[in-house]
C-alpha cells in the first residue's frame, strides 16, 4: 500500500532525481564556498584554494558549450579548467575534440595562464568512453568522496544528496559498491577492532571503487577536535596522516619542532598539513591485501593519534 503524501515525501531525496544540469550547478555553487572540493581541483592544476578566481555554467561558444569552467588565479593570469559532466548520455560526435579545441583557443586570451580540460563521471563510464582526449578524468566516486569529507554540514549535504539522486535516476549510473573497496574496508575494520581500538572506527558500510581514504574522527581523546584535526589512514597513497585542517605546514614545522618521532615528516596536503609516516599501498580494486599489511598502516595511525594526544596542547594552538 502506498504511504501517505507526507510520508512519501519524507522518503524523497531532498533534490529528487539529479540530472547533469543540476550537478552543474551544484559543482559551481561548492566551488565558490572554496572548501575542499575547491582545494581539489587546485590541486589538479597545482594550484590552493585561495587562488580560485571564479566559476560558471553552460558556457557557450563558437566550438560548442562548456558545462563548467573553473578559473584560479596565477602570477601570470588565470588558469582555466574547461569540465564535461557526463552520467550516462553518450559524447555527442566530436565532443571530446571540441573541448581540446576550445582550450586551444581560449590559449590566445590576454590573461590566460594555461587551459586544460577534464571529463566528469561515473567511474564505469570513464572505463568505457574515450575521455583520453581530456587533461583530466575525475570519478564521480572521487567527487563524492571528497564532498562527504569535508567538515562543514553544505558539503555534507550535497555530498548525500548527490549520491542519492544519482542512484534514483532511472536508467542512469547508480553508485554501485566495489567488491574490492568493500572487502578492503571490511579488512581494515576487523584488524582496527583487533589491533588498535582507541581509533574507533566504526563498522564500513558497502563502498564504490576509489573509496581509499578512511577517516577517524572520532579516535579517543581527538573527538572536540573532529572538524580540524583528524587521522586519516590514506591507505591507496601509501599514508597514514594527521591532518590540520587550513594550515601550513611551516606552521606545523615549528609546532613539533624537535619532536617528531622516527618516520614522521611534515608535508603540505593542499590546504591541510599533515604529519605523515609512510606506509604499505592497499589495493582496493581487487581487495586483495596482506592482514600483516592493514596492521601495519593502522599502527601507524595509532602512533599518530599517541603523539597527538602528547603533544595536545601545541598541535590545538597552530594559529
Amino acid at each position: 500500500m502506498p504511504g501517505t503524501s507526507l510520508e512519501l515525501l519524507i522518503r524523497r531525496s531532498e533534490l529528487g532525481s539529479l540530472r547533469e544540469r543540476d550537478i552543474d550547478l551544484l559543482l559551481c555553487m561548492e566551488m565558490h564556498a572554496k572548501a575542499e572540493l575547491t582545494a581539489f581541483f587546485g590541486g589538479l592544476l597545482g594550484l590552493r584554494a585561495e587562488d580560485f578566481a571564479g566559476a560558471w555554467i553552460s558556457v557557450s561558444e563558437a566550438a560548442g558549450e562548456n558545462d563548467l569552467v573553473i578559473s584560479f588565479q596565477t602570477q601570470n593570469g588565470l588558469r582555466l579548467l574547461l569540465l564535461e559532466n557526463k552520467i550516462a548520455a553518450s559524447f555527442t560526435p566530436d565532443q571530446p575534440e571540441r573541448y581540446a579545441l576550445r582550450a586551444r583557443a581560449w590559449m590566445n586570451e590576454t590573461g590566460v595562464d594555461t587551459v586544460h580540460t577534464l571529463i566528469a563521471a561515473p567511474a564505469d563510464y570513464l572505463k568505457a568512453c574515450n575521455s583520453s582526449i581530456f587533461d583530466f578524468q575525475v570519478s564521480y566516486e572521487e567527487l563524492w568522496q571528497v564532498l562527504a569529507a569535508a567538515q562543514d554540514k553544505r558539503s555534507a549535504f550535497l555530498a548525500d544528496r548527490l549520491r542519492d539522486g544519482i542512484r534514483n535516476k532511472q536508467n542512469g549510473w547508480q553508485l554501485v559498491p566495489h567488491d574490492g573497496a568493500t572487502r578492503t574496508w571490511a579488512l581494515i575494520h576487523q584488524v582496527s577492532q583487533e589491533h588498535t581500538p582507541l581509533l574507533r572506527m566504526p563498522p564500513p558500510v558497502e563502498k564504490p571503487g576509489g573509496s581509499g581514504w578512511v577517516y577517524f574522527r572520532d579516535a579517543e581523546g581527538m573527538e572536540r577536535y573532529r572538524k580540524e584535526i583528524n587521522i586519516v589512514f590514506k591507505a591507496g597513497h601509501g599514508f597514514a596522516d594527521l591532518q590540520f585542517r587550513s594550515t601550513l605546514a611551516a606552521a606545523l614545522s615549528a609546532a613539533v619542532a624537535g619532536s617528531l618521532e622516527p618516520g614522521m615528516k611534515v608535508a603540505q596536503a593542499q590546504k591541510s598539513a599533515v604529519i605523515r609516516i609512510e606506509t604499505p599501498k592497499l589495493d582496493f580494486q581487487s581487495g586483495d591485501n596482506d592482514p600483516q599489511d592493514v596492521q601495519e598502516g593502522l599502527l601507524a595511525c595509532e602512533r599518530l593519534h599517541l603523539f597527538f594526544i602528547a603533544h595536545k596542547e601545541r598541535l590545538t594552538n597552530l594559529g
